[in-house]
């Protein structure tokens, strides 16, 4: 990584201050010690700037709202002493006379600190009105004072929710020193660095101060992902303020362990998955702090000028690219990786997905030229063409923003025009399939990964997210923002479900309570840009079980099912939400809010705002179905802890199974009218198989096959000896490529037999044995549900 020695000169410059030559400052903490000044320098400037890089007319606006909300505070502030409970502004009372005021303490307190740190960026950015106001560092002064003096301090109990005490108090409090390093009292200072010590006194391990006891997590435990990241934070940034190398080298040792995949529990896996709370998919929202505490810490690492190595941490550069982009989609970061922030306003995947081009906004000076290209233009591409949300209206580091401004003038850099993508997370039970303009996706679960998470009041109705959830995101780039509070949570795209009523929070079934241990097969197999995925379900209460198959090309996608065993069940073709004038046709005909469709459906066709063509849906077996149009109204209060109301019109298609326990249709996401109807007059999608055993289609025009056996059986050309998943293509010389994994993890091996007799062409890991009935097995040892590609060539 480069060190920023200009950086550091600019901003020392703007961190001396007007009183920096007072006596009794904290630069008298320890030695002075210029080396940590640069360290600090590096530091402040994520949130003030960097004077070397142009100053947008955002960041300028940005400021401005600093300035106004500092003011507002500095004059609401309650600069008495005598009654600290009331609080340092009325609106956030630090009351503790209750069980529940001692509950809320921790949370009143980190917004308390919060609101300080507006303040000390107010004090420090040229631009603010309130740039070196001596009436403002006295209120920032005293405020911390009085905080520390009776709540944030060396001995206290940490009341409720330790993450407040522990991590989120401790890192702004550690923000605000470090811009305020120079105008502040060495005591406060020192108070601080001894407070910050008590709550979190080592870089790897959580409550472990005296005061964890009384909280919500009372015995020490080791941190793991985006809480270690911020674990490390809290130490490194206290290191900084105590000119503490040692203490700073004990947190950069610490930090290696997060970038180490794993096999089990939280953190990356090799093949791009993110797991936080044990088994709950988490790449966007936890994924993402931790994606954000590693760029500013290892910025502010490769600073220092007493740590030159960085090559340890050289992984995270194509995780970035593995990890992250498949997820980005014109600005939004898919839901079915943000857990249960989908249940907050600010949770909404384009608030998610900004966040992590921010992040990512880190990495791009340092990271190595095989990968700085297409990282630049996975960003460029994403903050240009989200047109829903402005990237640059809200900026939430500084100089990120000036880079990203930077970025988006580099004509060098190219934008991302031929997305043709697929990428499995067998780690996670989650599939991506992107087009140049469309992207699908699906969640599922197993008895590896849990099926959703509900905790702290949030993502109360998250029952059925990964059911095998398929999303389509398009041109319309509001779909999914304030979906989730209107949504009916009952009858999710691609899901088959039983219309019953849940209590909130139900069904649960993860690694730290019940989980779903009849679901084994839940995953697939890709061959270069295409893919297929299959998911043996059972659901919540083993009411229902079903086989579920989608087979994902350039056009379309194709979804079979089997083996429904509940004849109430319903198949959820569609849940979309639309604009009210938005036109749905079942069959041609014209669905209404008071002109609902039932019958046997053959075509579905939902006009989308700003595409052109239709999203399209076409029944290889007519089915009977309902479809329906509505406008309605939900509350985030009805999911999580927000209150804001919402309102949505939705477009329902549902498949019954009253009389049949299949399905088979085709998705077109972005065809034309004249592509549709020929599929149906003259097919290039046929379906070999729709059976217990297995689940196959073959694309004659991509010369294409996909095969999912859920247990040994036989289907087209191919004969499986055991559970497995496989996609081959038939090349112009007659060989096959083949892509094949175990979805069930139930075996090290597969076997199969083609009817005709091939022999091995390609085996770059050496995988294969030819058996003497002509059959191959395969082993697949460490793969861990991946896919592996080979070829095969006809005897001759």
């Amino acid at each position: 990584m480069v060190r920023q020695s200009l950086l550091a000169l600019t901003i020392t410059s703007a961190l001396l201050g007007c009183n920096s030559d007072s006596a009794g400052t904290s630069s008298d903490v320890t030695a002075p010690d210029s080396k940590f000044t640069e360290v600090r320098a590096h530091w402040a400037a994520n949130y003030i700037g960097d004077a070397s890089l142009p100053f947008d007319d955002q960041l300028t606006q940005a400021t401005a709202n600093i300035s106004r909300n500092a003011a507002q505070w500095m004059q609401q502030f309650q600069s008495s002493r005598t009654n600290v409970n009331a609080g340092l502004w009325l609106d956030l009372p630090l009351a503790t006379a209750t069980e529940q005021d001692k509950k809320q303490l921790g949370d009143q307190l980190y917004k308390s600190y919060q609101r300080l740190f507006t303040m000390a960026q107010a004090y420090q950015l040229p631009k603010s009105d309130l740039y070196q106001s001596v009436e403002l560092l006295d209120v920032i002064t005293e405020g911390l004072a009085i905080l520390n003096q009776h709540f944030y301090k060396v001995g206290v109990e940490e009341w409720g929710n330790w993450w407040h005490w522990q991590l989120g108090i401790s890192r702004v409090a550690n923000n605000i020193l470090v811009l305020m390093y120079q105008e502040l009292p060495a005591s406060l200072v020192t108070n601080y660095i001894d407070a910050i010590e008590y709550f979190v006194p080592n870089p790897t391990h959580l409550s472990e101060g005296a005061g964890a006891s009384a909280s919500s997590m009372p015995r020490p435990f080791e941190s793991t992902g985006a809480n270690r990241v911020q674990n490390v934070q809290v130490v490194l940034v206290r290191a900084l303020l105590a000119n503490d190398q040692d203490a700073f080298q004990t947190a950069v040792d610490a930090l290696e362990p997060v970038i180490t995949f794993v096999e089990s529990g939280d953190g990356f896996y090799s093949d791009g998955s993110f797991i936080q709370h044990t088994d709950i998919p988490y790449n966007g929202s936890y994924g993402n702090e931790l994606l954000e505490g590693l760029g500013l810490l290892l910025g502010t690492i490769a600073s220092a000028p007493w740590n030159e190595q960085t090559e340890q941490y050289s992984a995270i550069y194509s995780l970035l690219l593995e990890a992250y982009a498949p997820f980005l989609v014109d600005g939004r970061m898919m839901d079915m990786v943000n857990g249960r922030a989908v249940s907050r306003l600010s949770g909404q995947n384009h608030k998610i997905g900004h966040a992590v081009l921010n992040s990512m906004l880190f990495f791009i000076e340092s990271a190595p030229s095989n990968v700085k290209k297409q990282l630049q233009s996975v960003i460029k591409t994403n903050i240009e063409n989200d047109t829903f949300l402005d990237f640059y209206a809200n900026p939430r580091f500084f100089r990120n923003q000036q880079l990203a401004r930077q970025l988006a003038d580099d004509t060098t850099v190219n934008m991302l025009t031929d997305r043709r993508q697929h990428k499995q997370f067998p780690a996670m039970d989650r599939i991506v399939h992107h087009r140049p303009d469309w992207s699908f996706a699906i969640a599922m679960h197993s008895n590896r990964v849990g099926n959703y998470e509900c905790i702290n009041g949030e993502n109360l109705k998250g029952w059925y997210s990964a059911d095998g959830v398929t999303y389509l995101y398009n041109q319309q780039l509001d779909h999914y923002t304030n979906y989730w509070p209107v949504v009916d949570p009952y009858h999710l795209a691609g899901t088959t479900t039983i219309d019953s009523s849940r209590e909130n929070c139900s069904g649960q079934l993860r690694g730290d309570g019940k989980r779903q241990d009849q679901i084994q097969w839940s995953g697939g197999t890709s061959l270069d840009q295409y893919g297929i995925a299959g998911f043996d379900f059972t659901n919540w209460d083993d009411t229902l079980s079903a086989k579920k198959s989608w087979f994902m090309f350039d056009e379309q996608i194709v979804a079979l099912g089997s083996n429904v065993t509940n004849p109430a069940a319903l198949t959820n073709l569609e849940n979309r939400k639309i604009i009210a004038s938005a036109q749905v046709k079942a069959n041609g005909i014209s669905v209404e809010p008071a002109a609902s469709f039932e019958g046997d459906l053959e075509r579905l066709d939902i006009t989308v705002d700003g595409q052109n063509n239709p999203i399209s849906y076409l029944l290889l077996k007519p089915q009977t179905a309902t479809v329906t149009k509505a406008c309605r109204s939900g509350n985030y209060n009805t999911i999580g802890t927000n209150n804001a109301a919402v309102n949505a019109c939705f477009t329902q298609a549902e498949l019954k199974h009253d009389s049949s326990d299949q399905y088979q249709y085709v998705l077109f996401p972005n065809s034309t009218k004249s592509v549709v109807d020929r599929e149906a007059i003259a097919p290039s999608i046929h379906v070999l198989s729709n059976s217990e055993n297995v689940h196959a289609v073959e694309h004659t025009q991509l010369k294409l096959v996909g095969l999912n056996f859920w247990q040994p059986g036989q289907a087209g050309a191919v004969e499986a000896f055991s559970p497995m998943s496989m996609l081959y293509r038939t090349n112009s010389d007659k060989s096959l490529t083949v892509s094949i994994s175990n979805p069930t993890r139930s075996s090290l091996s597969v076997k199969f037999k083609f009817d005709d007799t091939y022999i091995t062409k390609g085996d770059l890991e050496n995988r294969i044995t030819t058996n003497n009935d002509g059959s191959f097995t395969i082993d697949l040892t460490d793969l861990q549900g991946r896919s592996y590609q080979f070829a095969l060539i006809k005897e001759q």
